[in-house]
């Protein structure tokens, strides 16, 4: 009997090593997948940040490019005048006085 006890005992401690090498496997393995999980978080959390300065980037962008605009649209009016009145002194030079920058 005490030789049964002996292998049973044996066996048990074999069956309690096996089960605990499987459990640090598997500890491991989700230790493994949890740092997997939070890289691509990370990953994610860094691709939104970039999203978010690339809109804000396009948005200055885009109202610069307004600005400019409304600055051309601008200077081509005046442009627009100053060649009216440049064809309208040609046009009636008695009625406009001779300017300095005439000249």
């Amino acid at each position: 009997m005490d030789e049964e006890v002996k292998k049973l005992l044996l066996q048990r401690e074999a069956e309690v090593d096996k089960a605990f090498k499987d459990y640090r496997l598997q500890r491991d393995l989700l230790d493994i997948y949890c740092d997997d999980i939070d890289r691509k978080k990370n990953w994610i959390i860094n691709t939104r940040q970039e999203i978010q300065s690339t809109e804000s980037s396009i948005h200055s962008s885009e109202e610069n490019l307004r600005k400019l605009k409304s600055e051309l649209a601008l200077r081509e009016y005046y442009l627009e005048k100053i060649k009216e009145v440049i064809a309208m002194k040609k046009e009636y030079p008695y009625e406009f006085p001779m300017w300095e920058e005439d000249e």
